[in-house]
């Protein structure tokens, strides 16, 4: 019997990666508006670099490295692969990563399948020397460097995070699980600094307990959170307040086979089928955002509240849409993509999403309907045109929902309950016609399970009813003159 997935991924356009130095395979986008307008989208290309990196016992790490257009002081990401696995497991990713800006080094390690207690602890050495060799040959800022490790390897991230606190900023953790030899992963966690320093922990649904119960990546959320959450004594209200470090996040995905999907067999294991759709989007929208390198971010976990153990302050500036009940959305838009994302009643069946971008008398839109996942069924998209003259490219759209659930702490008690939540991106094509400013507007809207939708006043045949998105790369506007005391207007 397969898990139900709390974190439920459903995304469609812009593929990872083939496996060489540039992207290849054509754009899988659903087109919007009729078949015959297929988009032109391809991914970006990426450039790689193989190179050698000195090991602490002086022999040399295998790895390929990305600047993805960037130089010295920016950021960058150390890779590296589960047991028996080669770093080529991560090369889906590198067109994702390329496209956001952020730099990564990817390397071999040296456990096989069944490593020993020592090959295991190369894994940790070999992190840490690949850490110290993008800071001291390449440049890169000591103070944003990410680890992201699976299997072993996330062991180990979380044993070179525990040794050296101030020269790792985030740690991302595929299937990690506390029975490798040589590490004690308990210990290493409670060491490990709470503060700012992020914990994201992915799986495969069927993988949360996995290899036994209390040995898997649930387990170690649970150790993780505890030690950052307040003192267990601590009034309700002001929980939040007293935290003693960021709460980690832990995202069981789907991988859609009954065998799971450990570590990086979720980006790109398809001979069992348990890839996860969009994973590398996933992985690279999460390091974007978390390193500063936007504007260019996409999906991240699709909450937008900033109040709770899931709160993204990267929403703080989106124009807000209004819905029913005081439910409300917030859009960004960077060019010509634009993000959506919100929270819906807990008995939301959809959200409706429409965007409209006019210039002059010529506008195109498109209306999506995303299906919330609920423990019975998974999330599904529908778009749809919603008006169009002259000739355009579709719009394209990726999509994250999220269903409601409650988060639980160390002892199983539920301290929050959640919404359902999601988060959509829009690619609008180039209006080539007309002439004057384009304007962009977007509305949100939800269906519930009593029936009906709730427009909250929005009227789809009048854009004056949404809202406008202003671009966020755009300058802001000088400062208004100001009159000092007691003479004019300053000129």
């Amino acid at each position: 019997m397969r898990f139900p997935s709390w974190f439920v991924v459903m995304l469609v356009a812009l593929p990872g990666a083939a496996p060489a130095a540039f992207a290849g395979p054509p754009h899988e986008g659903i087109p919007a508006m009729g078949d015959d307008d297929a988009p032109s989208v391809a991914p970006p290309p990426y450039t790689v670099e193989s190179v050698r990196i000195p090991a602490e016992d002086g022999s040399t790490i295998a790895g390929t490295y990305g600047a993805a257009g960037q130089g010295p002081g920016s950021p960058a990401v150390v890779f590296a692969p589960m047991e028996g696995r080669t770093r080529s497991d991560y090369e889906p990713v590198f067109a994702s990563l390329q496209e956001q800006r952020v730099p990564w080094l990817v390397i071999e390690i040296r456990a096989p399948e069944r490593g020993d207690a020592e090959q295991n602890l190369s894994v940790a050495s070999d992190l840490w020397a690949a850490v110290r060799w993008l800071v001291d040959v390449k440049g890169h800022d000591r103070t944003r460097i990410g680890l992201h490790g699976a299997g072993v390897s996330a062991v180990a991230a979380v044993r070179v995070a525990k040794d050296h606190p101030k020269d790792v900023c985030a740690i991302a953790l595929m299937t990690p699980h506390f029975e490798y030899k040589g590490y004690d992963l308990e210990a290493d966690a409670h060491a490990m600094p709470r503060g700012a320093m992020d914990v994201w922990i992915l799986c495969a649904s069927q993988d949360l307990d996995k290899p036994k119960p209390k040995t898997g990546p649930r387990h170690l959320l649970y150790m993780v959170k505890y030690d950052r959450d307040a003192p267990k004594d601590t009034p309700l209200d002001e929980r939040i307040l007293k935290r003693r470090g960021i709460p980690p996040r832990l995202y069981p995905f789907d991988a859609g086979s009954d065998l799971g999907a450990p570590g990086t067999h979720m980006i790109s294991f398809r001979p069992l089928g348990s890839e996860v759709p969009r994973m590398p989007a996933i992985i690279a929208g999460w390091w974007a955002r978390k390193l500063g390198t936007l504007p260019n971010a996409i999906l991240f976990d699709g909450r937008v509240d900033r109040a709770n153990d899931f709160a993204d302050n990267g929403w703080d500036g989106g124009a807000i849409a209004k819905g029913a009940q005081g439910f409300e959305a917030r859009a960004l838009r960077w060019g010509r993509r634009v993000m959506v994302g919100g929270e819906a009643p807990r008995d939301a069946t959809s959200v409706r999403i429409r965007v409209r971008v006019a210039r002059g008398d010529l506008s195109l839109g498109q209306l999506a309907v995303i299906r919330l996942p609920t423990k019975d069924a998974g999330p599904a998209l529908d778009v749809a045109r919603l008006g169009q003259t002259g000739r355009q490219e579709p719009i394209v759209t990726d999509y994250i929902a999220i269903p409601l659930d409650d988060v639980v702490d160390y002892k199983g008690i539920v301290r929050e309950k959640l919404n359902p939540a999601f988060e959509i991106e829009f690619r609008v094509p180039e209006i080539r016609l007309g002439s004057g400013p384009i304007e962009y507007r977007v509305a949100y809207s939800f269906s519930r399970s009593a029936g009906g939708v709730e427009e909250s006043g929005v009227d789809p045949d009048r854009p004056e009813t949404w809202v406008v998105v202003p671009d966020s790369l755009a300058p802001p506007p000088p400062p208004a003159p100001t009159a000092p005391p007691g003479g004019p207007a300053m000129k």
